[in-house]
């Protein structure tokens, strides 16, 4: 079977018709290519040939020193050889989905190098390659980002032949990988999982926050950071609070993260658990020193096989971890929050939904609200309100995916009349900092040139005294030589005066 999408025909719809019953007529004709592969324990340096084998060691691609990403992997197959193959791609999808040890790839045109006295496989030019799982009887579909493969009978014989014999040789992981629930301090494992939301924490450092729907019996290291730098819900209910892991992606996984989106099914290969870990980057004020906490680090570099990898939805991996996710009880099934939680999240009091006594001219009356609707319309779904026209009046029901502002002093804005510009209100904190740093470095003050000379009228004594003016004039080397930081007084003593008195022809110049 070749599965090929045909380009778009720019011609007339009769030439396009004409070309179609041409096509139709080829592909009757035409027979399916056959494809020769060799096997590992016969192959033969410079030579370009098809291979299959089961993978028994892979790194996930990563950035070459030039404009390709670079990946290595190790396969075998029955001739117990095991082969190493280094692979350079331009772009990311070209390189085989491998997702864990056991799982069997196919590629084409690849040449055969003798590399230290062994046999080692490079791509060449029209490389392409299949992946598929390794599992005894998963399904047989091949994962590629090729618009055109072959795929066949024989191909589904061969992989599925391959599974039995690594399934017989103990290849496959017994546990390929481990769940929060199992995680022991000081070990590496592989973890499945779900992206609720990540943040940056500097230039090499990115925290991600995941979930598989099992709790870790150990405490867990908190990581906080600013809300408005993180993507994804910031606030989760008590219970899900517990499962969740902050896990802290390092150096060249960074940029790699970057492209993650909340909602993401990750399997992240390498992942280190340490005990004890109180540093974590970025500690802010906010953000205490936490000692004997579990933390989860992906440090930098490649080395066994240490990466990230986005989980395709038909996945058996994500399917159960979806079961496992579905079966806990989503936020809105959650107990009412307190009084006491309202005012934390809203920074106001709740209001009470009750009748209240207010005082009215210094008597007590009783209030209560009460909105009235009619409820003669049915409720219609959200597609057929969009497709509605405009002024029309629709009931819904629908549930609550996300909502704006998340705070109420974030609901209020500042405006300027004069440049009508809009900017958020500065929540207490940083209000403090602001002030807080502008205390610590008043720095230096020049005074403008009006208080520095002027004249001051002098009132008169009494009605018949003439009018006079005081001229004076400050000296700045005085007011600033022997200034000490904290002096209250040094502003009265620290200047020099020059008096005329007008009219007049007496001056006096102390």
């Amino acid at each position: 079977v070749s599965r090929l999408l045909p380009p778009p025909d720019p011609r007339s719809p009769l030439a396009k018709k004409r070309s179609a019953t041409l096509s139709s007529e080829v592909s009757r004709n035409a027979k399916t290519p056959k494809y020769t592969y060799v096997g590992l324990g016969d192959l033969k340096a410079g030579s370009v040939t098809n291979v299959y084998g089961v993978v028994v060691f892979f790194k996930q691609p990563f950035k070459s020193r030039g404009t390709d990403y670079c990946s290595s992997l190790k396969i075998t197959d029955q001739s117990n050889e095991k082969i190493g193959c280094t692979l350079f791609c331009e772009k990311l999808e070209d390189h085989p989905q491998i997702f864990q040890i056991g799982d069997i790839v196919r590629m084409h045109r690849v040449k055969a190098q003798c590399f230290n006295n062994s046999i080692t496989l490079v791509n060449t030019f029209g490389f392409s390659v299949l992946t598929f799982d390794g599992g005894v009887g998963a399904a047989v579909e091949p994962r590629t980002s090729s618009r055109s493969f072959h795929f066949d009978q024989e191909t589904r014989s061969t992989v599925e032949g391959l599974r039995s014999w690594a399934a017989s040789q103990s290849l496959l992981p017994t546990v390929p990988t481990i769940p929060l629930s199992a995680v022991e301090p000081k070990v590496y494992f592989d973890l499945n999982c779900q992206l609720l939301t990540k943040a940056p924490i500097d230039t090499t450092c990115t925290l991600l926050r995941v979930w598989d729907g099992t709790k870790c019996p150990r405490t867990l290291l908190k990581v906080i950071v600013e809300e408005n730098v993180s993507e994804g819900p910031s606030v989760f209910s008590k219970k899900k609070e517990d499962l969740i892991a902050n896990i802290l992606i390092y150096d060249n996984h960074v940029e790699f993260a970057n492209q993650l989106k909340p909602g993401d099914f990750l399997r992240i290969y390498n992942l280190h658990a340490i005990s004890g870990s109180s540093k974590v980057p970025g500690l802010t004020s906010s953000q205490s020193e936490e000692v004997d906490h579990l933390a989860f680090h992906l440090h930098g570099g490649t080395a066994y096989g240490r990466g990230i990898r986005v989980l395709p939805e038909n996945s058996s991996d994500v399917q159960e971890l979806k079961r496992a996710l579905e079966a806990f009880p989503s936020d809105d099934a959650e107990d009412v929050l307190s009084d006491s939680e309202f005012c934390d999240i809203w920074s106001t009091p709740p209001e009470s939904l009750s009748l209240t006594e207010h005082c009215i001219d210094g008597e007590r009356a009783e209030c209560s609200t009460e909105r009235s609707c009619s409820h003669d319309l049915q409720p219609v779904t959200l597609s057929e309100l969009k497709r509605s026209e405009p002024g029309q009046i629709h009931h819904v029901t629908v549930q609550l995916g996300s909502y704006q502002p998340q705070r109420l002093h974030q609901a209020l804005k500042l405006y300027c009349s004069k440049c009508t510009s809009m900017l958020d209100v500065p929540d207490d904190e940083l209000v403090a900092g602001v002030f807080s740093k502008a205390s610590r470095d008043p720095g230096s003050w020049s005074p403008p040139l009006c208080l520095l000379s002027g004249k001051v009228d002098v009132p008169a004594d009494s009605a018949e005294s003439q009018k006079r003016a005081l001229s004076v004039h400050l000296s700045t080397q005085l007011m600033s030589e022997g200034k000490t930081k904290g002096s209250s007084s040094s502003g009265v003593r620290l200047w020099k005066k020059h008096v005329d008195w007008q009219p007049g022809t007496r001056t006096s110049s102390p």
